[in-house]
């Protein structure tokens, strides 16, 4: 729903796809756990003058492990730009290092002009 909403703000040149199919509901996920990066990709991978692509994406790897992925263009910020803390993902990466110490896998890159995320976590603790 939060997708949903955040598409209402934008213009054509912005596609969003996310694929979030249905899972059991006996996996259980931390509450919000991945709106920081749903958040970010809207702020940092969306221009008004250029094309932009968001997309995201959530598998799971049998009763394992849950596979959160996440794409956007990527249009950094300028030294003038003092939009936002630059928090949201340094508190996520804090955050699952509490819920699930060693267990866990945070990776972020940048390549060709867009920024990429991809987040593991076990489904057993």
């Amino acid at each position: 729903k939060y997708i949903e909403l955040g598409k209402l703000r934008l213009t054509d040149k912005t596609s969003v796809e996310y694929d979030f199919p249905k899972i059991d509901p006996s996996v259980e996920v931390p509450p919000l756990l991945f709106i920081s990066l749903i958040e970010n990709a809207f702020k940092h991978g969306v221009s008004a003058q250029e094309e932009s692509k968001i997309s995201f994406s959530l598998t799971l790897e049998g009763n394992e492990k849950l596979i959160f992925k996440g794409e956007n263009t990527d249009f950094p910020k300028t030294h003038t730009d003092q939009s936002g803390s630059g928090i949201g993902l340094r508190n996520l990466k804090e955050r699952l290092e509490l819920l699930y110490p060693n267990k866990h896998s945070f990776c972020t890159k940048t390549h060709g002009g867009h920024f990429f995320i991809t987040v593991e976590i076990p489904l057993n603790g």
